[in-house]
């Protein structure tokens, strides 16, 4: 699954609950993170490989706690 379907049955699931507004507003925050992640993975996989470096190195560099963003986040 590409992350454009990912995001959009996470935030169909995430539509479909009964949440309080402001459960409501830190899935739809997370959500966005998550996304953000994924494309930064996804730009990073595809400049390795024209790069003609490791594909893993990509995946690797999104791990939680790479940056120390997840922390601040939380």
């Amino acid at each position: 699954m590409n992350t454009e379907n990912a995001v959009k049955v996470i935030g169909q699931a995430i539509r479909s609950l009964r949440l309080t507004f402001e459960e409501h507003l830190l899935l739809q925050k997370s959500l966005a993170y998550l996304e953000q992640k994924a494309r930064q993975a996804e730009r990073r996989e595809n400049e390795s490989q024209q790069s003609g470096g490791s594909k893993d190195e990509g995946v690797h560099a999104a791990r939680p706690g790479s940056d120390g963003q997840e922390d601040a986040e939380a």
